[in-house]
């Protein structure tokens, strides 16, 4: 059963910060679309319940995108997604 795209996305940027490597929007992006096809692969349902879109740097979770959007390419400190999903 495919998961909350926002649930992936906190569990990504919760280890980002448990490992101290910034993340950008963009990067969070890459991130969920590599789990996602990596799920695809190995137990062959798909991990998260949006489907990603073509845009012109790669592909595009509309939802998150908008969440993050305002970030630009800044990296995403705690503080900033604190309470965005959650």
């Amino acid at each position: 059963m495919p998961k909350a795209v926002e649930a992936i996305a906190n569990w990504f940027l919760d280890r980002s910060k448990s490992d101290g490597k910034p993340v950008d929007p963009m990067k969070l992006q890459k991130l969920i679309y590599f789990a996602h096809g990596w799920h695809l692969g190995l137990i062959r349902h798909p991990l998260v319940d949006e489907l990603f879109e073509a845009w012109e740097y790669g592909p595009v979770v509309p939802s998150i995108y908008h969440e993050f959007k305002m970030f630009g390419s800044r990296a995403l400190s705690q503080s900033e997604f604190a309470t965005r999903f959650r």
